[in-house]
């Protein structure tokens, strides 16, 4: 009697107390699981809606590494815009509409096609950094590239210091759209779709997948006018955009943050094909 008594208490401490009676089963604990963020750049500060943006143009697709590319090159009458207040970039301008001068302008090629091209300046603004205690710089990023029959499409390991792997499609309109790159080696088909004519290319892994999955894609850009590539290039945030270098073929990729939004390229020379190190 004595012992059934003193389960009985035990029982009551246990209810008290908040305790599970059952022998072996241990509290539960509830655990909160991490949310995921969003890469800040995939909603990057656009343009001031009351801002005039460049005016769309039809960028040439063209062969890369051939004496038959055909530059496009910006319009000399870009209005300037609105620097954004959320951005922490110091610059002023010498007079008024003229193009802003930079605290800290961009250096190597973005530096010399700012300084051609004032244009430029204005649409794209300054350079932008992580920190305002951290001056701008250039960001190495590795790419796959393939020219398009109507277009480009760029694969981008990290977009200046966010470390979120994109993928650019450049339509024939002067358009573009960016999508988050969701490949998965292993689990994702390395190719697929409908096949090439003769003398084209099918985009395979990273671009293949974009490629396949965005409706129409296919239909709008059509297929490789070469195999695509892998190269090391560099990269530039600015205040409404952002530019790509891609050394082995001697061209710039200029974006516009916009209503929509908008590129174009810069053939700065006839790349060597048979020098990958080519700068």
């Amino acid at each position: 009697m004595f012992r059934r008594a003193t389960n009985y208490l035990v029982l009551l401490l246990l209810i008290i107390l908040g305790l599970p009676a059952c022998s072996g089963e241990s509290p539960r604990h509830i655990v909160n699981l991490p949310t995921r963020t969003a890469y800040p750049f995939l909603t990057a500060t656009t343009r001031p809606s009351d801002t005039p943006i460049p005016p769309t143009q039809t960028p040439t697709p063209f062969p890369t590494g051939t004496s038959t590319a055909t530059p496009t090159t910006m319009p000399t009458d870009m209005p300037t815009p609105t620097p954004s207040s959320t951005l922490e970039v110091t610059e002023t301008t010498t007079q008024e509409g003229a193009a802003p001068e930079c605290s800290s302008p961009p250096d190597g090629v973005f530096g010399t096609l700012f300084a051609i091209s004032p244009a430029l300046r204005t649409s794209l603004g300054c350079p932008t950094a992580p920190s305002p205690n951290i001056p701008p710089q250039i960001w190495a990023v590795e790419v796959e590239y393939q020219p398009m029959e109507r277009g480009h499409m760029l694969w981008l390991s990290n977009v200046g210091w966010y470390e979120g792997k994109v993928v650019y499609v450049m339509l024939s309109d002067g358009t573009y759209r960016r999508f988050e790159d969701s490949y998965a080696a292993g689990a994702d088909r390395e190719s697929g779709g409908p096949s090439p004519p003769e003398g084209l290319f099918q985009p395979v892994e990273r671009l293949g997948k974009i490629w396949r999955i965005i409706p129409g894609l296919i239909e709008q850009i059509g297929f490789g006018i070469e195999p695509q590539t892998s190269a090391l290039a560099q990269m530039q945030l600015y205040q409404y955009g952002e530019m790509v270098y891609l050394p082995i073929n001697q061209i710039v990729f200029a974006f516009w943050r916009a209503q929509p939004d908008s590129w174009t390229v810069f053939q700065l020379a006839e790349a060597d094909s048979d020098n990958p190190n080519n700068p």
